[in-house]
């Protein structure tokens, strides 16, 4: 299984912002968290299994956001 790109809310913000992640596919759709490549604070853990989407953006990019935890580490 090849690790996708995923972000990941960071905790303690006023606004929302989001830090890179890896993960693999999962069962149902969803994503099981493998790294974290910020040290920022984030919402999840190596690990979580979390449900995720393809959000856009306002200059057009679009990413692979994690959303919530389904099953916990």
């Amino acid at each position: 299984m090849s690790e996708l790109l995923i972000y990941l809310r960071i905790t303690g913000r006023e606004t929302e912002c989001w830090a890179p992640g890896m993960a693999i596919e999962a069962a149902g759709g969803n994503y099981r968290i493998t790294r974290i490549l910020s040290e920022d604070p984030v919402e999840f853990k190596v690990g979580d299994t979390v449900r995720a989407e393809v959000r856009g953006f306002p200059d057009g990019s679009e990413a692979l956001l994690a959303l919530e935890v389904t099953a916990p580490s």
